[in-house]
């Protein structure tokens, strides 16, 4: 060939330093030789067939999947796009299956033949023709890939500034639809509660929406942005001194625009730890104050903070 095949292997997210991985692309290279150059990337999902034909001479989308114990192959080798299953027994090591399905994927390369490692058969008799081989039947056994998540779940803690002279604590959870590798929106909702030193008790509650963006990841860590639009409950109850008297309670809603940096790192399977930190802008300040005289100022800016556990499924 004019130049060396190239060959790119597509695997999800995390699965890049598998040990299944690194022996399919050293029995690849293996039975290819020099003249091919073998890649790995890992994807959240899998490209279009026009657009992965374009990414290399070979494209082979690699599925794992652990019950049944298989591997699912959707390889681009011209003229067009084969799909292959192929099944292993629960004693075969990470290892050995990597290199099944390299040697697998190198037989599939157009103009080359994996290396032999046993002697070859002698030839034929005159006047024989070899059989032709058709791909091999989908096994029955083999589940067809796992669908790609698309929903998220959310449960944090949160912390804030500005609850009248005190650190607000309380949490949330949210709920998001992923609309693509890297843009999801979301709804959500959470609760701190602070208080004003001798005076009593501030809460924020806070429903609304938004967006979050994940232009990078390395490895198991991913780096995002989120913005959130929401309504903003502001509540202030005086303490009593009286055992019979109730609490003095007022409140106001106000909207409210938060802008939070965000930094998740995988746990295993579908599970991440993630944490947020960001400024939260209610569009109003709001003044507490007792027989006309201030007590206490909730400013317009707070300074917010997330920890918490996001599930994909």
């Amino acid at each position: 060939m004019a130049h060396p095949v190239v060959i790119l292997f597509l695997v999800h997210q995390g699965e890049a330093g598998l040990p299944a991985t690194a022996a399919m692309t050293t029995a690849t290279e293996k039975a290819l030789g020099p003249g091919a150059q073998v890649m790995v990337r890992e994807v959240d999902l899998f490209p279009s067939d026009e657009s992965a034909e374009k990414e290399a001479d070979v494209v082979a989308e690699v599925t794992w999947t652990l019950k049944p114990l298989a591997a699912h192959l959707h390889v681009h080798a011209k003229p067009g796009w084969l799909d292959r299953d192929i099944g292993f027994a629960d004693t075969d090591s990470p290892s050995d299956r990597g290199r099944t399905v390299g040697f697998v994927v190198a037989s599939m390369v157009p103009e080359f033949e994996p290396v032999v490692l046993a002697p070859p058969p002698p030839p034929p008799p005159p006047f024989v023709t070899a059989p032709v081989l058709a791909p091999a039947p989908r096994d029955p056994g083999v589940t067809a890939p796992p669908r790609v998540n698309r929903f998220v779940v959310d449960a944090f803690g949160a912390a804030s500034s500005g609850m009248g002279g005190s650190v607000g604590v309380g949490g949330g959870a949210a709920f998001g639809v992923r609309a693509s590798p890297w843009l999801s929106v979301h709804v959500a909702s959470d609760l701190r509660l602070g208080e004003i030193e001798g005076f009593g008790r501030t809460t924020a509650f806070r429903l609304g929406a938004g967006v979050t963006l994940t232009p990078a990841s390395w490895g198991i860590l991913t780096v995002g942005l989120r913005v959130d639009v929401s309504a903003l409950r502001f509540g202030v109850a005086r303490a009593t001194t009286s055992a019979t008297a109730s609490n003095d309670t007022r409140s106001r809603w106000l909207p409210d625009v938060a802008v939070l940096g965000e930094l998740s790192s995988k746990l295993g399977g579908d599970a991440s730890l993630f944490g947020a930190i960001g400024p939260d802008f209610a569009l109003g300040t709001t003044t507490v104050a007792l027989n006309g005289t201030s007590v206490s100022v909730l400013p317009r800016a707070r300074l917010t903070g997330e920890l918490g556990l996001r599930v994909r499924f």
